[in-house]
């Protein structure tokens, strides 16, 4: 996948995880907690910070934060 395609995605899963509020996963208490965090990681990767990768790839794999909070809806 580009980069541009990736960035693509992420955008949707964010207006996606815009509509949930509250639940619980790991490390963040509320949807709306992990969005800051996912909204931060996107606008590094968009400045050319690929540190974030893998952060991104973990939040996404299945059982992880994306999972909890929204389910399985396919970007």
């Amino acid at each position: 996948m580009d980069r541009k395609s990736l960035i693509n995605d992420l955008h949707k899963a964010l207006e996606i995880l815009s509509e949930y509020s509250g639940g619980y996963s790991g490390e963040y208490a509320s949807a709306e907690e992990f969005y800051c965090d996912l909204r931060n990681r996107v606008q590094k990767l968009e400045h050319g910070d690929d540190s974030v990768l893998a952060e991104l790839q973990t939040w996404f794999t299945p059982t992880c934060q994306w999972d909890d909070f929204v389910g399985n809806i396919s970007l």
